[in-house]
């Protein structure tokens, strides 16, 4: 057993910024937060630089993170592309359709929104309107509109460190989430899951302001 699981229970966190924009000062801010997280606690520290939304990363955002992140001081035991994981992203999205929880859905915002279903972060929560019209494994990449994921209905326990409760039922409270955008582009939701599987997180620093989402 190493130091950092002694000390805390936990063996790997995780800074994650979009590649979207520039470096401002809550850019550094919250990677300083999860980096002194984790060196107090002797765990590890990754860096996964989120770059799939190709429209919005333009050339030299992901080289300038990294530099001025270098130059904060700020060392890391592994860095990824989040572009990189895209065959897991795939795959993961393959099995999900093989065991018939996948399906597309062709709800506007303004249709969503008219259900009058809101969630507990202020948006409104999804209805499950397209639920029939399922996707298998060999045909969800041609597949029209979003792709949603039909959750199922059940409470989870959850309490952060500071004792807030967030538990609740994820398919009730939010209904459906989305898997892949309109535009074919990955949802974060989906993959930062599945990256943080992969990469061993087990400890994730969010905002208080996010916490209405985080379950």
């Amino acid at each position: 057993m190493s130091v950092g699981e002694i000390a805390s229970g936990w063996k790997c966190g995780r800074f994650a910024p979009s590649t979207s924009g520039r470096v401002h000062p809550g850019t550094l801010i919250a990677g300083l937060l999860c980096w002194l997280d984790a060196r107090s606690a002797a765990a590890e520290v990754v860096l996964r630089l989120e770059d799939l939304d190709r429209e919005r990363t333009k050339s030299g955002y992901v080289e300038a993170l990294r530099r001025d992140l270098e130059w904060f001081g700020l060392e890391w035991n592994s860095t990824s592309l989040q572009s990189e994981n895209r065959a897991k992203h795939d795959a993961v999205l393959d099995t999900l359709a093989s065991e018939g929880r996948i399906y597309t859905c062709q709800c506007s915002r303004a249709q969503i929104r008219s259900a009058g279903l809101r969630a507990p972060d202020g948006s409104y929560r999804y209805p499950g309107t397209c639920r029939q019209r399922r996707v298998s494994a060999g045909s969800w990449r041609d597949a029209e509109g979003a792709l949603r994921l039909e959750l199922e209905p059940g409470e989870i326990q959850l309490v952060d460190e500071s004792g807030l409760d967030l538990s609740g039922d994820p398919e009730r409270l939010f209904g459906d989430p989305i898997l892949r955008r309109r535009d074919r582009v990955h949802a974060y939701h989906f993959v930062s899951v599945v990256d943080d599987a992969d990469s061993g997180v087990d400890r994730v620093i969010r905002g208080r302001d996010l916490a209405p989402s985080t379950l």
